[in-house]
């Protein structure tokens, strides 16, 4: 610029007027600043970071953390353990707003329960299952809670009315799944006045291992099937799927033929009788026999009916979740207070599962 000047416009400029060297572009621009709306906004995506990720909160407060904030943001400043725990709080809150308005228009859901002890610890998770009118089967934590009293049929049945009562699920509630201990066994009948099912996989389970005391015999169709049920895939995870199950393996892998040896006779007998006993083949109002008839997988009807298609075959999903509890309930968080360990449990759940944005 300055020698197009001094070739075609001399007039323009004198001597000394200009430097011999221009000015830097550097001179002409600001320092970089990370404006309060995007400062707030990164706490809260590290507040949820942490609930995802089941990080501890006290991340914030590391060397390494607090160096690479200011390196991808300049003059953003970290909050402390503190702010974040109440962005957690918020976010909780946010989650559990948009999930108490999801089950408000479905007619019917299901609940499901299951126990975990870690580090002194016993604590009870509490989901619920229902459809959408889009017939999309969503799934939820609904709480986590540490009972300290005995675990009798009647303290089990209050803790899981208060969750449905605080829900809004009263009426609402079809079956209660849960595992197969005697003080479960009329948990649904007892808390929501709803059907009880036991954990089809643990049940499966315990039917086969009674003829596995006495007889080394392959199990190998049994065991595809409660891998089946344990799956990761929500769509094997239906109540409407254990009776095809069952019946395929009556039917097809269980069948008696006289080339069997004496005790593979027994075995199959005994594990028919087993099946048709633990999983009511022949109740005809089973909630299991119900959501069969009533899936479209299975008859080609067209039907508007929820009802049944809500309850979960198995509590298996709760194994998995009990992992990530293993993550947050640790060593290092041992002063961690019950309602954070319900929240986090809480966030990490159902953030993957859609409820929030």
């Amino acid at each position: 610029m300055l020698n197009h000047l001094r070739l075609r416009h001399p007039q323009s400029i004198s001597e000394g007027s200009v430097t011999a060297r221009q000015a830097q572009i550097t001179q002409f621009t600001r320092p970089r600043t990370c404006d309060p709306l995007k400062a707030e906004r990164i706490s809260e995506v590290i507040a949820e970071m942490i609930a995802r990720d089941c990080l501890r909160i006290r991340t914030v407060e590391g060397d390494g953390f607090r160096q690479l904030l200011p390196f991808i943001e300049p003059n953003y400043k970290v909050p402390s353990w503190p702010s974040v725990l109440n962005r957690i709080h918020g976010l909780y809150d946010t989650v559990k707003t948009n999930l108490q308005e999801a089950p408000d228009k479905a007619t019917h859901v299901s609940l499901a329960i299951d126990c975990w002890t870690s580090r002194a610890r016993f604590l009870h998770f509490v989901s619920h299952h229902y459809i959408t009118d889009k017939w999309e089967f969503k799934t939820a934590v609904l709480c986590t809670k540490e009972i300290e009293e005995c675990h009798t049929s009647d303290i089990l049945a209050n803790f899981v009315q208060n969750v449905a009562e605080s829900w809004n699920l009263h009426g609402k509630v079809v079956a209660v799944v849960h595992a197969n201990a005697s003080n479960m066994q009329r948990l649904g009948e007892m808390s929501c006045n709803a059907q009880d099912l036991g954990c089809t996989a643990h049940s499966l389970q315990l039917a086969v291992q009674a003829g596995l005391k006495t007889d080394r015999i392959s199990v190998k169709p049994l065991y595809c099937a409660i891998t089946a049920l344990s799956g990761e895939t929500t769509s094997n995870m239906f109540a409407s799927f254990i009776h095809p199950l069952m019946h395929g393996l009556i039917s097809n892998h269980l069948v008696v033929s006289n080339e069997d040896l004496p005790s593979i006779k027994t075995f199959k007998w005994l594990r028919i009788e087993e099946i048709r006993t633990r999983f009511e083949i022949t109740d005809a109002q089973s909630v299991s026999m119900l959501s069969a008839v009533l899936d479209p997988r299975y008859k080609s009807l067209e039907f508007t009916d929820h009802i049944y298609l809500t309850v979960p075959a198995t509590s298996v999903p709760f194994e998995r979740l009990f992992s990530k509890a293993g993550n947050i309930v640790t060593k290092l968080r041992s002063s961690l207070g019950p309602e954070n360990v319900d929240k986090l449990v809480f966030l990490h759940k159902n953030l993957k599962s859609g409820f929030y944005r």
